[in-house]
């Protein structure tokens, strides 16, 4: 709200640059040798989110934060957690991990948070914000289920099997699926590998819980990333890198690609026809990515069978 005081320029400029900081600074912290590589398999993703002026390097900065804080074992790591009550179905997969491992005083710092943060937003913007929200999600449920969204753009495997021609009901199964499997490679992780490896599943599992997801919430996959990358030069097969390599890409700029297309064709606002949505894969990608690193990681739990949670 203080952004839309300023010009649009400046509005632009300090909440980009800024949010940019903290998501470079957040992913250097947190994975010194994995960072360099995770940014250039998403450098799509960031020049997406820094072309249309979204959210994404601010959920991505708080997640590579709030994973500092749990590689830690601090408190602290709820603070930036319990902000992202400002998009909590990208959340859902953390604060499962969190309650899983047992991370009580975690729990309770984010739950503060979210409540806090509420609870101003609230007394400066007044109760009608509630109403909105309301609103905005059955606005949302509809949009999704009529295909109005550019779900070419989306990164949920909802949006790709709607794009392939499923009616939103088998669409939704199929989400409602693929997050039941995303938290399941959750549960597993925070009972079976070392907290780096879990946290890193965690990120990439945390896409395909709602159907609600954009290309640049893929941020929050690099995250992930960049903390699995350095150690599956350990664990791969020859290939296995180079497709774990070519689903990043694929899932960061499909939407980005498609877009340039329709832009080149139509102009740079082209008018969608509901249920004739170009192709969506990302979501796909996501799932196959996610099985992937989890069966890679499960290999080398085995091979190295001292292996532990801490």
């Amino acid at each position: 709200a203080p952004l839309a005081l300023l010009p649009a320029w400046l509005g632009y400029a300090v909440f980009m640059g800024g949010t940019l900081w903290g998501f470079l600074t957040g992913l250097r912290r947190l994975a010194p040798d994995g960072a360099v590589p995770a940014l250039i398999l998403f450098t799509p993703v960031v020049l997406v989110t820094l072309r249309c002026g979204q959210n994404g390097l601010l959920t991505g900065a708080l997640i590579a934060w709030a994973c500092c804080g749990l590689l830690a074992g601090r408190a602290w790591a709820g603070v930036p957690l319990g902000l992202m009550v400002i998009k909590p179905h990208l959340a859902v997969a953390f604060a499962a991990y969190v309650v899983l491992s047992g991370r009580w005083s975690v729990a309770a710092t984010a739950a503060a948070t979210a409540l806090s943060v509420s609870l101003a937003a609230t007394a400066a913007l007044g109760p009608d914000v509630w109403i909105a929200l309301a609103g905005s999600v059955r606005e949302a449920k509809v949009f999704l289920a009529e295909g109005y969204y550019p779900l070419f753009r989306m990164v949920s495997p909802y949006a790709a099997l709607h794009t392939l021609g499923a009616g939103a009901a088998v669409a939704m199964a199929g989400q409602v699926a693929a997050a039941l499997l995303a938290l399941a490679a959750v549960a597993w992780a925070s009972r079976r590998l070392p907290v780096r490896h879990a946290l890193g599943v965690v990120a990439v599992a945390s896409l395909l819980i709602s159907p609600y997801a954009y290309d640049y919430d893929l941020t929050i996959v690099a995250v992930g990333l960049a903390l699995l990358l350095p150690d599956l030069t350990r664990c791969d097969r020859p290939g296995e890198r180079g497709a774990v390599y070519a689903l990043c890409v694929v899932a960061g700029g499909f939407g980005l690609g498609q877009s340039a297309v329709l832009s080149a064709r139509f102009g740079p606002v082209p008018e969608l026809v509901p249920g004739d949505m170009p192709l969506s894969l990302s979501g796909l990608c996501l799932v196959v990515l996610l099985g992937l690193l989890v069966g890679l990681l499960a290999r080398a739990r085995r091979a190295e069978p001292a292996l532990t949670v801490r």
